[in-house]
C-alpha cells in the first residue's frame, strides 16, 4: 500500500476502512478498490461521491429542522417545498441553509408571520355566537 494512501485512510477513518484482503473500501459508496492512490484519488473525484458526501453521517430526518416552512414534496420524495416562497428545492443540506438565509425567504416569512398574528387578533376579538 502506497504511503500516501495510509496517511488518507488514517487522517479520514470515518469515510475509508481496509478489508482484511488488503483492498480499500469507502463507507461513503461502499465502493471496493485495490490500495493504489491514484486509483482512490480516482473515486475522490467521481461524481459517485462527490454527491453522496454531503449526506454522509447525517440522520434520516435531518430536515425536520427546517418544518413546518420547508416540507417533503408531495409529489415528489427526492425534493423539498417551501411553503413561504413556493419554490421546489432539491434535498441538499446546503441548498436548504442557503435558500432559508435568502433575502426572498425572510422578506415573505416576516409578511406571513404578521398575516398569522393579525388573524390571530381577529379570531380572538369576534364574539362567539351561540345556537339557540
Amino acid at each position: 500500500m502506497d504511503a500516501e494512501l495510509e496517511k488518507y485512510i488514517d487522517d479520514h477513518p470515518s469515510e475509508f476502512d481496509v478489508l482484511p484482503t488488503g483492498r480499500v473500501v469507502c463507507k461513503v459508496t461502499s465502493h471496493e478498490m485495490e490500495p493504489k492512490w491514484e486509483i482512490v484519488q480516482k473515486h475522490l473525484n467521481g461524481s459517485k461521491y462527490k454527491n453522496k458526501k454531503p449526506f454522509f453521517g447525517l440522520e434520516s430526518n435531518w430536515y425536520e429542522k427546517y418544518a413546518p416552512y420547508i416540507v417533503v414534496d408531495k409529489k415528489n420524495i427526492n425534493k423539498m417545498h417551501c411553503t413561504v416562497t413556493g419554490c421546489k428545492l432539491n434535498k441538499i443540506p446546503y441548498e436548504l441553509d442557503k435558500h432559508v438565509q435568502g433575502k426572498k425567504f425572510k422578506r415573505l416569512l416576516a409578511i406571513k408571520l404578521a398575516a398569522e398574528q393579525e388573524l390571530s387578533l381577529i379570531h380572538i376579538s369576534e364574539p362567539t355566537r351561540l345556537l339557540s
